[in-house]
């Protein structure tokens, strides 16, 4: 409608002739429809893209969380570890000294 519009005002104004305003137009709307056609294409085509970055960044960040929960756990079990050594070294020195005052204590009941 508003295509046939132009074309008649356009025709009244003695601008254009009818016939070639109507061709133009004509084009003129193929051209729009062409436009509309690759920006909707290029819009799907950048919304796959996005939503493609947007899975891969949700995957690396679920394997970095992965990462960090079996490095807080394998520092726990080192901690453990580690506080269990000390642990044992404490009850060898312990046991070391109990032995040398039971041993003193032994001497001087003989």
């Amino acid at each position: 409608d508003n295509c046939e519009t132009l074309g008649t005002n356009l025709e009244k104004e003695g601008r254009i002739p009818s016939t070639s305003a109507q061709h133009t137009v004509e084009d003129f709307v193929k051209q729009l429809e062409r436009m509309s056609e690759s920006h909707q294409l290029e819009m799907n085509e950048m919304q796959r893209s996005h939503q493609l970055e947007m899975e891969a960044l949700r995957h690396e960040l679920s394997l970095e969380r992965d990462k960090k929960e079996k490095d807080k756990a394998r520092k726990e079990v080192a901690s453990q570890d580690k506080f269990l050594s000390q642990m044992r070294e404490l009850e060898k020195k312990f046991n070391t000294d109990l032995k040398e005052k039971d041993d003193e204590l032994q001497k001087v009941m003989q």
